[in-house]
């Protein structure tokens, strides 16, 4: 039995659970509802963790397994059942607290000043850094700013 199987009929069984939930919602037998809300909250918990690990198995496909297949076959995208893998880049900022002093000197020196506030929003100086390297061509000083560049890939309708 394969992955799309069991989902298959885990959906299934979620219909019943449905079903059996608007009937039950009527019911005055405390220990048949007690019961049913114990089920529903352990195979939650249950659920939960098997969607944890098949995110952790995603997240390795996306970020190390596919990528490196790619770049070993000199592509950046392929097609499979109408469906486009793709690589692509993200990239992420930091100032460390020991560069916060030269880190912040540094943005208001770029013109980067109004993006500080208290602290620099780790999103916005990301997306800041990525307008930087694109129009000066180069990563940020490393005694100013982290950077952290990840490679991935995703699914996308072909």
């Amino acid at each position: 039995m394969g992955l799309t199987d069991v989902i298959t009929q885990v959906a299934r069984a979620m219909a019943d659970v449905i079903g059996k939930s608007e009937a039950l919602k009527q019911s005055a037998n405390i220990v048949e509802v007690g019961q049913f809300f114990k089920l529903v909250s352990e195979e939650r918990r249950r659920l939960e963790k098997l969607a944890e690990l098949l995110g952790s198995i995603e997240n390795e496909y996306s970020t190390f397994i596919c990528p490196t297949l790619l770049d070993g076959h000199k592509v950046d995208n392929i097609t499979i059942g109408g469906r486009r893998i793709a690589k692509g880049v993200r990239l992420f900022a930091s100032i460390p607290a020991v560069k916060a002093e030269f880190g912040h000197k540094w943005l208001r020196s770029m013109d980067y000043g109004e993006i500080i506030k208290e602290t620099v929003h780790p999103k916005t100086l990301s997306s800041a850094m990525k307008a930087y390297i694109i129009d000066k061509g180069m990563l940020p000083p490393d005694n100013a700013i982290t950077c952290y560049i990840q490679e991935y890939t995703t699914i996308k309708q072909g």
